[in-house]
């Protein structure tokens, strides 16, 4: 009987241990934030409303991007620039005019993304 408990309580901490130590899934994200990892932007592809801000957050082990509009929306005097190539950190953008603003990465042009701003 005292084999039997033993075995039970060894499988159930193994159990608990595989449980505990979670996925490399990363944690959801913030609305309106796109992830710069794995030389990609995530989501490639965003839609928001005029007014609302989008945060793009660098965390690509150690390579250095940024963001910059592949062509000025005509109707947005500033395009998408968030200056130098960056590891680590954040850069936002509120979008002010509806519109679709393709981007990419400078130092890595097949990286693209578009944000889709909607009235």
């Amino acid at each position: 009987m005292l084999r039997k408990l033993m075995v039970a309580l060894v499988g159930m901490l193994m159990v608990t241990s595989l449980a505990a130590c979670g996925s490399d899934d990363p944690a959801p994200l913030p609305p309106n934030t796109v992830l710069v990892r794995g030389m990609q932007f995530s989501p490639a592809n965003l839609t928001v409303k005029v007014g609302d801000t989008v945060t793009w957050k660098f965390d690509d082990q150690g390579v250095a991007h940024n963001v910059v509009s592949e062509v000025a929306n005509v109707n947005d005097p500033k395009p998408l620039d968030s200056g130098n190539p960056q590891m680590r950190g954040e850069w936002s953008y509120t979008f002010t005019e509806a519109g679709t603003f393709n981007y990419t990465c400078a130092p890595h042009p097949d990286m693209r993304g578009q944000i889709t701003v909607v009235g």
